[in-house]
């Protein structure tokens, strides 16, 4: 069987004119004898009826200390309402369609609510319902434990499911569907002259995710880099554009993209193993910096669970500054001498000072004092033609 995983985000299901597309992206690939597999997000963004953040926002309006087990039981009827919607229309057209919550789909998890980790995908229904000539549309972003607790994958959770639905049952391609034309140099809302990026490879595109650019969730890709041989699209719903091809290495040097977080806390002190084991538990991700002494970065996000998971570990860390992150995203960078000094020599020319910085083969950093937005933006005319 020749299998295509396609998953469409909130806002490609969200009205009934944006649905129709949805079917026609799904059926042309059915109708041309692939056997496809469509993976569902709940509909719309915040302030739509049934979308994820609106759910979250009424249980918490409620109980803003409801248990995340009841936060993601809840949330996830976004999803099972969406997927319902779309296979009871593709009924509608006479096609086999049906509905398959997480757990029906096989997708086990660790169990963690909020922001669970796949652990297994069980194909043999899946590749059964195939061979019955079934389109089976999935609930996207969540997984289940053995035993049927529902756990969320987290944000940007339905592109985990569809990676990781591609990588276990060998597709041939894994799509993902969105309301932008592919993957950007840097996000569009940020970087004025965010280009469109045609093919990339997967280490390019975790560490965009990573360094805060807004692009696929990094475990996605981690899934889909199991797999090295199924294609990885980023692609529009309201167009033919082939979008973006994630998959591969490149064996050139070149920058990318540029990434920018803001409002970092950048600590002094030292992060144990066991403290680091506590935090990686609590996805909390320090960042390393260079500079005097033992030096990382906390993102915004994830400054308060940082905060009070010292107190529990009984470790205190003295604030070094608060600053805006910039990162450009690339291949053997480190083989392109002075691109930090250039980077560094350009901020300076605009009155921006950098703090701190750090460098890999893959990206570098500069942490800056002031005028994040602009300063990327400066950063990405310099370096991306």
């Amino acid at each position: 069987m020749k299998i295509i995983v396609k998953k469409f985000g909130g806002t490609s299901v969200s009205t009934p004119e944006v649905r129709e597309m949805v079917y026609e992206k799904i059926l042309k690939d059915v109708d041309a004898g692939y056997k496809v597999v469509a993976v569902i997000s709940a509909m719309g963004r915040r302030g739509a009826p049934y979308a994820t953040d609106t759910l979250l926002d009424m249980f918490l309006a409620e109980n803003p200390d409801t248990d995340q087990r009841e936060l993601d039981f809840g949330a996830v009827c976004g999803e099972f309402l969406a997927g319902c919607l779309i296979t009871a229309h593709l009924q509608k057209l006479g096609r086999k369609a049906i509905y398959l919550s997480a757990f029906q789909a096989g997708i086990r998890c660790n169990g963690v609510y909020g922001d669970a980790r796949v652990t297994e995908v069980k194909t043999a229904r899946l590749l059964k319902l195939l061979e019955d000539g079934y389109i089976p549309v999935i609930a996207g972003g969540q997984g289940a434990t053995e035993d049927g607790e529902v756990c969320m994958l987290g944000r940007g959770g339905s592109d985990t499911t569809g990676t990781a639905l591609g990588a276990a049952l060998g597709a041939v391609q894994t799509e993902i569907y969105t309301d932008v034309t592919g993957v950007m140099t840097s996000d569009p809302r940020i970087i004025t002259n965010a280009k469109l990026i045609r093919q990339m490879s997967y280490q390019n595109c975790i560490d965009m995710a990573y360094q805060g650019a807004k692009v696929m969730h990094p475990r996605a890709v981690e899934t889909a880099a199991q797999l090295p041989s199924m294609g990885l699209y980023v692609r529009s719903t309201y167009s033919e554009d082939p979008g973006t091809l994630i998959g591969g290495a490149s064996d050139e040097s070149g920058i990318v993209g540029v990434a920018l977080q803001e409002n970092q806390l950048v600590v002094h002190g030292t992060v144990t193993p066991e403290f680091a084991a506590l935090l990686a538990t609590k996805e909390v991700a320090p960042q390393d910096v260079t500079g005097a002494g033992p030096l990382f970065a906390i993102p915004e996000k994830e400054v308060k669970r940082f905060e009070s998971l010292s107190k529990v570990a009984g470790l205190s860390f003295s604030v070094a500054a608060t600053a805006d992150k910039i990162s450009i995203i690339g291949d053997k960078l480190s083989t392109m001498p002075g691109l930090m000094d250039k980077c560094k020599k350009a901020l300076s020319g605009a009155g921006v000072n950098v703090l701190f910085e750090h460098e890999t083969d893959t990206y570098i950093s500069v942490w800056v004092d002031k005028n994040g937005k602009d300063s990327a933006n400066a950063l990405h005319d310099l370096l991306i033609k």
